[in-house]
């Protein structure tokens, strides 16, 4: 089958789903998994592009690669995010990689895409992700993907601007949702990890989105997330970025709390 998206898949067992922005992120995550579970990696359409060609995984480049080519979305207007179009690539994506039910998982922006795409698909079990608020209110991301798209079109880095218009678009649609009875019925795990130190200057993330203080935003959704199932899992020492450099303390703790799971 041809798929419309970069993909990788390794290991056998139940599948885990990983959407990422780039061919690296998730990759040591995922290789520790691999052992007991089929786990998939693949770029999403709105990363890559609306317009992103058909055709073998190797045979076109994604906008990490491209510094100053064209966008691939080639200046064609949206009004929406492209739901359904994200919607059929996941479910392409989960059939050849064999699995009619799978978990997704993500860490950061791509914990926020499988929370936004969970509730609307029927084959998704249950989550496993970490580092972003997906319950309650997505304004302060809608006005920080604006700016990031401002400041990319001013460094004329359209392709990354690009990305952070249909980002935007995406918190806007997710912000007129309640997800949480869909999240409370999806039958498998539901596990969510952060780092318990905040953005204070000197973090990586505080360079970037000073105001982002996502421990903070997590903690204020806690006793929901938990009420929709999901166990919680609270990394003392670690700031947001510290988490995603610590794959081996992160897959020991996930391994021991998806054991028991099956899907």
């Amino acid at each position: 089958m041809s798929l419309p998206v970069w993909y990788e898949a390794r290991g056998a067992g139940p599948v885990i789903i990983f959407p990422c922005r780039t061919r690296r992120e998730h990759a040591d995550l995922a290789e520790r998994l691999a052992d007991r579970y089929r786990v998939v990696r693949y770029m999403p359409r709105h990363v890559t592009g609306i317009d992103a060609p058909e055709g073998d995984a190797g045979d076109w480049v994604s906008w990490e690669e491209q510094e100053d080519g064209p966008s691939f979305w080639g200046g064609k207007p949206i009004e929406a995010f492209p739901v359904e179009l994200e919607v059929a690539d996941l479910h392409r994506v989960a059939d050849e990689a064999g699995a009619d039910r799978f978990v997704l998982a993500g860490y950061s922006g791509m914990a926020a895409l499988c929370g936004f795409l969970a509730p609307l698909s029927p084959r998704v079990a249950g989550l496993l992700i970490g580092g972003f608020p997906i319950l309650g209110s997505k304004e302060y991301w809608m006005g920080s993907s604006e700016g990031a798209r401002l400041a990319y079109l001013t460094s004329g880095m359209r392709p990354l601007a690009d990305n952070a218009f249909a980002t935007g678009l995406m918190y806007r649609a997710w912000d007129e949702r309640d997800d949480r009875a869909a999240l409370t019925a999806l039958p498998g795990p539901k596990i969510f990890w952060f780092g318990a130190e905040d953005g204070e200057p000197g973090c990586l993330l505080h360079e970037s989105r000073p105001g982002a203080r996502l421990a903070r935003r997590v903690r204020a959704t806690r006793d929901d997330l938990e009420a929709a199932g999901f166990t919680v899992l609270e990394l003392p020492a670690l700031d947001h970025m510290g988490v995603q450099a610590n794959p081996d303390m992160v897959a020991a703790r996930l391994r021991v709390m998806l054991a028991g799971y099956s899907w």
